[in-house]
């Protein structure tokens, strides 16, 4: 066969497209990827924790801006309309509420098209960029680990001291990981990577591996799993035994039977971990003792400090309980998160146009148990952890409701002639 100028000029024509629904595709990763590491708050962001909006918003307008030119776009759905305004109209009283400055309002911009490109995108690109942060968080925690094993084994490893002191954090930092002042002393102290606390990872795993279902055999997801446990984050147990009935009843399988050999094999593990070394083990300190009732009350409910919650339950009887109280760090101190920080800090109007977001935001997912499920893990994590708007907490719930249980329809013949550009 020879080769004519008019079958060079189509190939050529052929690598240029693709490579440029590549690069919109690279610039919407690499966009979404600042958001979500921005919100997470590892170290090496913190010098930027103020303004990572900003540099993830530029990616993504450029992808956007790309997406437009080709005739196979990232970004086709066409109802973001009502999710968007309903967004909008939350933030904006947030906002109010809190009389923030017009620092904030400017900020909007920034954060509006972030949500809004997750709006807009497809499913099959929601799916792409889910693996793709899972992978990425995958390389990270594999390094991570590693060098952590290696300090517990008392390797000497190159370390500098390092604070967050707005929030009243501070490490020793190994670069590749964190060990929290408070346990420098502990043999085997909880792991949390790069991040501020063990719930933090712990919480962003579970989320991560919950837009994984049927792939959690993948080395990326393995070791999101393995470091999710070596947490032993309470809420992070409780919310992964979750994810795991999800899994089932996702898939449309029968539950009984995982329930079964789930409780079965807690039940061996919470008497090993109980009479193990006396009791004295991370996994019955933090997670066994934490799940006992004490006069009413669980005592691994403690997201709050005494002085918080006597300011909490006398906000309940005024009528601040509707636009909320100013939180103050310096008078509340560290250690109150949760649903009542969030109610105190906000009121129940701006909890109830949660609400709505939420429900408005997936309102158009066909996936039906995906939405039950991502509305039920959702409620648990804000019960300890109210942040629903954070990015590490609301793209991968967002992108569970509408991808389920990844069983996708592949690409026609048709369609692969046009996804190359």
């Amino acid at each position: 066969m020879i080769l004519t100028p008019s079958i060079f000029k189509i190939h050529k024509i052929d690598i240029l497209r693709l490579r440029k629904k590549d690069i919109a595709r690279t610039f919407f990763h690499i966009g979404v990827l600042i958001a979500y590491w921005g919100a997470l708050m590892p170290w090496f962001v913190w010098k930027i924790e103020n303004v990572y909006f900003i540099f993830s918003f530029f990616f993504i307008l450029m992808s956007m801006l790309i997406s437009r030119t080709l005739q196979s776009p990232l970004f086709t759905r066409k109802d973001s309309r009502i999710p968007m305004i309903s967004y909008l109209i939350l933030v904006i009283m947030m906002r109010i509420v809190n009389g923030n400055n017009v620092n904030s309002y400017i900020s909007l911009v920034f954060y509006s098209l972030i949500f809004l490109s997750l709006f807009t995108a497809s499913i099959p690109e929601l799916k792409k960029l889910m693996k793709f942060l899972c992978k990425v968080m995958g390389i990270l925690l594999a390094v991570s680990l590693f060098f952590f094993i290696l300090y517990v084994f008392g390797f000497p490893l190159p370390n500098t001291p390092i604070a967050h002191e707005e929030l009243m954090y501070s490490y020793t930092n190994y670069y590749f990981f964190l060990i929290d002042d408070r346990a420098f002393l502990v043999f085997l102290p909880r792991f949390h990577s790069v991040f501020m606390e063990p719930g933090h990872l712990g919480t962003a795993g579970t989320f991560l591996l919950l837009t994984q279902l049927g792939n959690w055999k993948k080395w990326y997801n393995a070791i999101i799993l393995v470091s999710t446990i070596l947490t032993f984050s309470l809420a992070a147990f409780v919310l992964l035994v979750m994810v795991m009935f999800i899994n089932a009843w996702v898939k449309g399988k029968r539950i009984l039977p995982k329930l079964l050999c789930l409780v079965g094999f807690l039940i061996i593990v919470t008497i090993g971990a109980i009479f193990y070394n006396d009791g004295d083990n991370l996994l019955n300190t933090l997670i066994i003792e934490r799940l006992e009732i004490d006069d009413g009350k669980l005592a691994g409910d403690n997201r709050v400090t005494d002085t918080f919650e006597a300011a909490y339950n006398d906000f309940l009887q005024t009528d601040d309980i509707l636009f909320g109280r100013e939180y103050e760090l310096a008078e509340f101190g560290w250690g109150n998160a949760g649903y009542r920080v969030y109610i105190y800090d906000y009121g129940l109007v701006v909890l109830v146009l949660t609400i709505l977001f939420y429900i408005l935001a997936v309102s158009s997912s066909k996936e039906r148990r995906a939405i039950i499920s991502m509305f039920v893990i959702a409620v648990a994590s804000f019960w300890v952890r109210a942040t629903p708007l954070s990015f590490y907490y609301f793209i991968p719930l967002y992108a569970f409701a509408y991808i389920g249980h990844q069983h996708i329809k592949q690409p026609t013949a048709d369609t692969l002639s046009h996804d190359t550009e």
